[in-house]
């Protein structure tokens, strides 16, 4: 049986979008210059749907809804562990999402100027199988 993990988040005017192996939504509601995976402050709490620990495979959702646009980028990954908001290229660490092909340099550099927006909204959904 498929799970869901849902996350919601705001855009900053610090969020650059230059790390090349993770993306990160941030629970804090600041971010310096330093946090450059960050695509996303004031990350809501986790919303899960179904049971993650029997699922392998991931396929996600990082949807950008800015007052001029709404973008969605896909990406498809091996089910992490859950106890952090990072998805990973590499299989390091706590993730919600590892071996994924996505990061936060890989956003186009229009939808990053959309992340730099307070009125931005970010929503990241992961479908567990």
């Amino acid at each position: 049986m498929p799970s869901i993990l849902v996350f919601e988040a705001a855009g900053h005017p610090n969020i650059s979008c230059r790390h090349k192996s993770t993306l990160e939504l941030a629970k804090e509601e600041t971010l310096g210059l330093r946090g450059d995976c960050i695509v996303g402050v004031n990350r809501s709490e986790k919303c899960y749907l179904g049971r993650l620990e029997t699922s392998k495979f991931a396929v996600g959702y990082l949807v950008i809804v800015s007052p001029n646009k709404i973008s969605v980028h896909r990406f498809v990954g091996i089910a992490g562990d859950g106890k952090k908001t990072i998805i990973r290229r590499s299989n390091y660490g706590s993730c919600i999402v590892r071996l994924a092909n996505i990061s936060a340099s890989s956003i186009p550099r229009e939808d990053v100027r959309e992340l730099q927006s307070p009125f931005t909204r970010i929503l990241i959904v992961v479908f567990y199988m």
